[in-house]
């Protein structure tokens, strides 16, 4: 798996790009929704096709941060703008709107997975404001301009109290059964690490 990385060693951070990690996720997605008989079911809101979606979004971010060779503190980037809207253009043959952007719809369901992920697993998440490739080089050109930005990002806290209690209420909602406490501890540590 290929992931498109800054690493920024005088400030002891490593940043993977979350677009990267949705498109290798995304091949297994996509097999389960054949698998299971969803891969009609557009609507995110539907538990099944959720659980598929977070079931490999949060397997596939865990394992990207536990693999990453990097003694700095790995930080996951995510701008809207990388999002490529995967629900296909909606054909309504009863009205003359035949095509609907699912996109919205999409970068909701992304922004809300966030929003839970962050609380539950130990992983840090920059929320930015351009795509990924844009920020490596504006900061390849304009290191001054960035430092807040890299700050912000050497700031972000990760909760410090795990609360188990609410992992394990996470993990049975989507069955994410590999996700240990054992497993979710050697994510932290790689998470946490740093020069």
């Amino acid at each position: 798996m290929d992931i498109n990385r800054l690493d920024l060693d005088n400030y002891g951070l490593t940043v993977l790009n979350f677009a990267d990690i949705f498109q290798s996720a995304y091949v297994d997605i996509v097999k389960d929704l054949f698998t299971y008989d969803k891969f009609h079911d557009h609507n995110v809101r539907s538990q099944d096709t959720k659980r598929i979606y977070y079931y490999h979004m949060v397997k596939h971010t865990c394992d990207v941060v536990k693999d990453t060779k990097s003694d700095n503190k790995i930080v996951i980037y995510y701008s809207e703008k990388d999002v490529k809207c995967d629900f296909p253009q909606v054909t309504n043959k009863r009205t003359r709107n035949t095509n609907i952007d699912r996109k919205p719809e999409f970068v909701l369901f992304i922004n809300r997975f966030f929003k839970q992920i962050k609380h539950i697993i130990p992983v840090r998440v920059y929320l930015g404001d351009v795509k990924f490739m844009t920020f490596v080089q504006y900061y390849n050109t304009n290191k001054g301009k960035y430092l807040e930005t890299i700050n912000n990002m050497r700031t972000i806290r990760q909760k410090r109290n795990f609360d188990f209690e609410k992992f394990k209420s996470f993990t049975r909602k989507f069955k994410l059964n590999y996700l240990t406490e054992q497993y979710i501890n050697h994510v932290k540590v790689k998470s946490i690490m740093y020069k």
